[in-house]
């Protein structure tokens, strides 16, 4: 294990050892983590197997490799020696490129039913030749064996010397070492020159000239963006002269000059036509590996926050989902079940049908709050419900949700058939959902699918998909599910429990609630084995469970007009989202507005994704409009409290109510009330 993060815990030598046994054994991180909960966590239980991964998988292919290379009776003590020195993947399919069993070369069987592989072991030998090499060609002549020119021999010669050091361990590791020693990469415009703002978004990179060994793997990412959408061309530049001189001088053995002509050319096409575009291929995949180490951890961090948004104090809302194109939906939601929908036309249709449908909902259901999808077209919607309901005097609150992936759950499998409802009462039904419980709405889509940056396009859809499907885990067994209330979708991140035994328990619970959770050892495929690993994250009722998500906090009867807004004015809010810079908070308005960390209090600046929660709500001050007419928020010193820490409501600075050295401390006075002191109500009681 890195010692490195180890340091940044306190985990003994023998944790890790046990830790890397428990990795071993395939048990999952909740369940190692119940061990280790006062030393680790689940975040940095997953840096270390993502660790214990890499190294498992070279020692898995060394291994595998050592026991193809005895059942070939090929394993020697010095090639089994460097197969186990090899430290990356690429030096050991190098090593064992030339034993790999392969495609038959056409042109390589010709050459050597030809007869030719004799005499090209000799060229690639120490022993020299006494005559020149056209000699010994018009002597390989055959017209039986269809070499009737010389160009015929001198071709199949050719073919079967490139055969040889294409599998040449030794070669590849003198052009890789070259190339990560000494090449440069050279960034210039790509054949995509602008995009649809007419701007070239990787402008900043070209012309860039970094050496390889020192290029930081962030830098590449954002260069391998640019490559990708074809704005960059990314070149790897080397003393190419320096490096074929070495080549010939190692490779080559034949002092007879036709020969060493014809070996050069060889080596100098093999190196300009394959090896170095297969090199340069390992070299970039290297790099965008450890890139994407880089990134792997923002994208969990940023699906965890979604997983652990602040759920809803209410258990109902009304979801409204406005399209711009076609019809719109209304869902009312309770616990996360659908009470009723409509699909109508909000933005070109009177608004009279709409408005009307929401009064008479709420006569039958009251509700609190009406949701409606953050996004551009429903802007106008948004400022008309919240004057609607001022106008009323309804005392609802109406509140923007970003839901990116709402438009995804019509198409979810099972979602049409179970609700037989339009696709945009669908998604109003999600939007309801997400505002009530985030975890148990997100949990049903494809992680990948989920809105996290543009960053999670770069990433290999694989190691995205192993990474976050960990880290929804993490937010489930957190939770520690009730399984009288719990979505399949949740039990399925529940370790040992797959998404058909979770469907298997939701029928079951169906017909009966369970009472015990010894009864899922009743369900089929699921072994005391099993029940051990699951039980510790399942419990039967909300009794005296206190969940680590906090309830959100929603401006309620009071919408916000930004325009009315000035310098100095004083604003409550809520914070809806983190980012590097600062963070966005909800005022009462469509648009959540920025706080930049430049405009915290200093104690709270530098760190202040853990001084500060989602849903947690804070006092703001206007200091200036910008030039759209957007306020620039700061936060103020209560909104900026840590969390747990308790406001001290002494006056600090004033040294007078300080205890003076040397003088006795006063005694405060009992509180008295009518009944007297709590001691004398106490010693009444006791007497009785």
């Amino acid at each position: 294990m890195n010692a490195r993060l180890q340091k940044k815990e306190s985990l003994t030598d023998q944790d890790l050892l046990n830790i890397e046994q428990a990795f071993a054994k395939q048990t999952p991180i909740p369940v190692i983590l119940k061990d280790y909960a006062s030393k680790t966590s689940d975040f940095y239980l997953l840096k270390l197997k993502n660790e214990f991964d890499k190294k498992n998988f070279i020692q898995s292919k060394k291994d595998r490799f050592i026991s193809q290379l005895q059942e070939q009776k090929k394993l020697t003590d010095s090639l089994k020696e460097q197969i186990l020195a090899s430290e990356n993947e690429h030096e050991l399919n190098d090593l064992f490129r030339p034993f790999r069993s392969k495609k038959t070369n056409s042109k390589v069987e010709l050459a050597k039913n030809q007869g030719l592989e004799d005499f090209a072991k000799t060229l690639l030998s120490s022993e020299s030749l006494d005559k020149p090499l056209d000699a010994y060609i018009t002597e390989l002549l055959n017209a039986e064996k269809g070499l009737t020119k010389s160009d015929h021999v001198l071709s199949g010669l050719r073919v079967l010397i490139e055969d040889h050091f294409m599998n040449s361990f030794a070669l590849r590791k003198l052009i890789r070492d070259t190339f990560m020693k000494t090449a440069n990469l050279v960034i210039s415009e790509g054949t995509n020159k602008k995009d649809e703002n007419q701007n070239n978004p990787f402008a900043s990179f070209i012309g860039l000239n970094e050496p390889y060994k020192s290029l930081s793997p962030a830098k590449y990412f954002h260069i391998r963006r640019g490559e990708r959408h074809k704005f960059l061309n990314v070149e790897f530049k080397i003393d190419e002269e320096t490096l074929l001189n070495q080549i010939f001088e190692q490779f080559i053995t034949q002092k007879e000059p036709s020969t060493q002509f014809q070996m050069q050319s060889v080596l100098s096409d093999l190196y300009h036509q394959k090896l170095k575009d297969i090199i340069i291929a390992d070299l970039k995949q290297d790099l965008w590996n450890k890139s994407q180490d880089i990134f792997l951890p923002q994208l969990n961090s940023d699906l965890f926050s979604q997983l652990m948004q602040p759920v809803a104090s209410d258990n109902t809302v009304l979801a409204v989902y406005v399209s711009q194109n076609g019809p719109s939906g209304l869902a009312l939601v309770k616990n996360g079940q659908l009470l009723k929908s409509k699909s109508l036309d909000i933005i070109e249709e009177t608004k009279t049908d709409f408005f009307g449908t929401i009064q008479d909902w709420l006569k039958e259901t009251p509700f609190q709050t009406v949701v409606v999808q953050h996004q551009k077209q429903a802007a106008a919607v948004y400022d008309q419900l919240a004057q609607f309901f001022e106008d009323k005097k309804l005392g609802l609150n109406v509140f923007p949700l970003h839901a990116y992936e709402s438009n995804q759950y019509a198409e979810l499998a099972g979602v049409k058939q179970a609700h037989n409802i339009s696709a945009p009462e669908l998604i109003a039904f999600y939007l309801g959902q997400k505002y009530l419980d985030p975890l148990k709405a997100l949990v049903q889509f494809d992680l990948t699918q989920l809105a996290l940056g543009q960053i999670q396009k770069e990433i290999d859809p694989e190691k995205l998909r192993h990474q976050l499907t960990q880290v929804a885990s993490f937010a489930v067994c957190r939770e520690k599910l009730n399984i009288n209330t719990a979505s399949p979708y949740e039990l399925s991140y529940i370790p040992g429990i797959t998404l058909e035994m979770a469907e298997a328990i939701v029928e079951k619970r169906n017909s009966k609630p369970f009472d015990s959770l010894d009864t899922l050892k009743e369900i089929s495929g699921f072994s005391d084995e099993l029940f051990e690993l699951a039980q510790s994250f399942l419990r039967l009722n909300d009794n005296d469970f206190k969940s680590s998500r906090r309830n959100r906090f929603v401006i309620r009867k009071n919408h916000v007009n930004l325009k009315d807004l000035k310098p100095g004015a004083k604003l409550v809010g809520s914070i809806q989202n983190f980012a590097p810079y600062g963070v966005f908070i909800h005022i009462g308005c469509f648009q959540d507005l920025l706080v930049h960390k430049n405009n915290m209090p200093e104690t709270i600046s530098q760190n202040f994704a853990k001084a500060l929660h989602l849903g947690q709500k804070v006092d703001l001050e206007v200091l200036e409009l910008n030039a759209d007419g957007l306020p620039q928020l700061k936060l103020l010193e209560r909104g900026a409290r840590p969390q747990g820490q308790k406001r001290s409501f002494q006056n600090k600075s004033d040294s007078s109510k300080k205890h003076k050295k040397g003088l006795p401390h006063k005694k405060s006075k009992p509180r008295r009330s009518e009944f007297g002191t709590l001691a004398d109500q106490f010693a009444k009681l006791t007497n009785n």
